[in-house]
């Protein structure tokens, strides 16, 4: 599957809106935001696409909660080791889901050219830090844990 289609589409839309920001809030924003959205489908594609039953995908897709995803990667970050593959994907979920409220729902702060993109160098890092372990049983339990809650 590779990292192409809608979640890679995003975040190209994030580096786009961010290189034609300059100081302009909404688009600084807007990136931030567009590159956790990226993250957050690049996860929920990958755990569908092993669900079997190809015309259950759909539904499946909006089962995911934005929380409990975020519980579930601050729960993988916190057992993997630092600056391996899957704490770089779980820790950056955590920590984009945070900038993306920030972005959507705090206006107090002014946004910066040079944070929002080591934002987006972050996400571009998930992205390839996913890449290299998206196969293994860790990364396929990790997906299943975003989804349900462990007993």
């Amino acid at each position: 599957m590779g990292l192409m289609g809608y979640p890679r589409d995003l975040l190209d839309a994030a580096w786009a809106m961010a290189g034609n920001a300059q100081q302009n809030q909404a688009l600084l924003r807007r990136a931030v935001s567009t590159a956790y959205y990226a993250l957050f489908h690049l996860l929920i594609e990958d755990a569908c696409a092993n669900w079997v039953v190809v015309e259950q995908r759909g539904r499946l897709s909006r089962q995911f909660e934005h929380r409990r995803m975020r519980d579930a990667s601050a729960a993988t970050a916190k057992r993997s080791a630092p600056k391996s593959d899957m704490f770089v994907v779980a820790d950056t979920f955590v920590d984009l889901q945070g900038k993306r409220h920030e972005a959507d729902y705090d206006f107090t702060d002014t946004f910066v050219i040079l944070d929002v993109t080591a934002d987006l160098r972050a996400a571009e890092s998930a992205f390839q830090s996913w890449e290299r372990v998206r196969q293994d049983d860790a990364a396929k339990d990790y997906l299943f844990s975003l989804l349900f809650r462990e007993r």
